[in-house]
């Protein structure tokens, strides 16, 4: 009959270092875990000194969550801002500028009546005076102008000085075909006698004809 085994295993001792490391590595998990979570407690509680540089992005955002204190001075670009989104409320009076206007970006309904002069209208504007010769009864005569610069083909709007210039007489002006910067002054005598020569004071509208 075989004898019962009396033999026991013996379980090796844990180490005193052992020991000590793994209570240190419970420690430190324990001490993780409860610093996170005091952190995230209640409202408020993560600043800025919580983030890092350049990990908030638009899906953080909330819609709303960036007024005007928020956006630093100068850094709105023009891919920034909406179709539409500067209305007149955001242009400062007299801001708009001629380079800001597009090309017929102004009609009539934006022009205020009586606002215009001939300096709006025309492309030059000419105050002189001239040399009106006698004119016969029920005839017409011309004087030249000369100086006007290129205005062959425009359109020329001639206003005399109606104290000077007498109530019998018309006054147009006609364009040159030859020379420019030349214009001819028509005076025509509605009258039954000849005229007297005499200086009169004239305005002198040019229009581009483009």
């Amino acid at each position: 009959m075989r004898e019962p085994d009396t033999r026991h295993e013996v379980l090796p001792t844990p180490r005193q270092g052992d020991l000590a490391i793994a209570l240190s590595s419970l420690a430190l998990v324990a001490s993780l875990t409860a610093t996170g979570a005091q952190a995230l407690q209640g409202t408020n509680t993560v600043d800025s000194g919580d983030i890092k540089n350049g990990q908030v992005k638009a899906a953080d955002v909330a819609t709303g969550g960036v007024a005007g204190a928020e956006v630093a001075d100068g850094r709105v670009r023009a891919a920034d801002i909406a179709t539409n989104g500067v209305g007149s409320t955001e242009v400062a009076d007299g801001q708009v500028r001629a380079a800001e206007m597009a090309t017929g970006g102004v009609a009539s309904d934006e022009v205020a009546d009586g606002t215009l002069d001939d300096e709006d209208v025309g492309e030059r504007t000419f105050d002189f005076t001239a040399a009106i010769p006698s004119v016969a009864a029920h005839r017409c005569g011309y004087a030249t102008i000369s100086g006007l610069g290129p205005v062959r083909g425009d359109h020329l709007i001639l206003t005399p000085d109606v104290g000077i210039a007498g109530a019998d007489l018309i006054y147009s002006v006609e364009n040159t075909s030859g020379n420019d910067g030349l214009a001819f002054i028509k005076t025509c005598n509605l009258t039954e006698s000849a005229t007297t020569a005499k200086s009169t004071q004239f305005k002198l509208l040019v229009i581009d004809h483009d």
